[in-house]
Formats: C-alpha cells, structure tokens, sequence
C-alpha cells in the first residue's frame, strides 16, 4: 500500500534526495525570536494587516446596502460586490508577479501613487453611473 498520497495518484516523486540547506529552519525562527529582533516591524505588519482586513471585510458587508441606498438595484450591487471578492485572487497574483519581476520598493512606490490617484478619482465623482465604474459617490 502506497504510503503518501502522491504514490496514490501515481506521481513520481523526486529523482534527486530534498536538502534543507536553502529552507529556513522554522525550530530557529519561530515567532519569538522574529518579535525580539523585530518588534517594531512585527507590531507595524500587525496593525496594517488588520485595517486592511476590517476595512476589506467591513465594505464587503455594507457595500450592496450602500449602494442600494444610492438607488441601484440589489442585483447590480451584489455583481459590484463579487467583482471586487473577484479582484482579491488577481490583485495578489499581480502583486507576486510585480515583487518578483520589479522588486519591492518600485512596487510599493507604485501601489501607493496609484492608490492616492484612485482616491482621488473616487473622491471627484458626481454621477450616479459613475459609482459602479469608479467608486461610491462623495
């Protein structure tokens, strides 16, 4: 009987023997020793993640509602809403490919000007069908 579940489906396994020696060893890098040589770092990544994670899940939740308050229809609203759940998969398969292919100070460089101008594109609209395509209305 097979023992692992690749010998199962019938994939080979690897023709050479795994070495470690590129891995990170996670018995000498568990969070601890992470915290202590970085705690401002640890703290900082911490509280970022969790704004961008209230603030994704919290306009997720009261989007369609918003937006049918603005007038349209539930149905659009919750099409606006799975593109942006949509979004989420491709934004990070962008952003793999952009750290690996630009490194990460182009990147954020970038990610933060093109977030400022969105913001500003969003704050500046005024028509109704132009909420869908850019953003709620101020």
């Amino acid at each position: 009987m097979p023992s692992t579940c690749s010998a199962v489906l019938g994939i080979a396994g690897p023709k050479e023997p795994l070495t470690t020696s590129a891995a990170s060893d996670t018995k000498s890098d568990p969070f601890g020793i992470v915290f202590k040589m970085f705690p401002r770092r640890v703290i900082a990544g911490m509280i970022c993640f969790s704004a961008f994670f209230g603030v994704a899940i919290g306009l997720g939740t009261w989007l369609p509602n918003i937006m049918t308050a603005k007038g349209f229809t539930i149905t659009k609203s919750l099409t606006y809403t799975f593109g942006m759940t949509l979004a989420v998969p491709c934004a990070s398969l962008f952003m793999m490919y952009a750290l690996d292919k630009f490194g990460r100070k182009i990147t954020s460089v970038c990610a933060f000007i093109g977030a400022g101008h969105h913001g500003d594109r969003v704050r500046q609209r005024r028509q109704r069908h132009a909420i869908a395509g850019g953003g709620l209305r101020s």
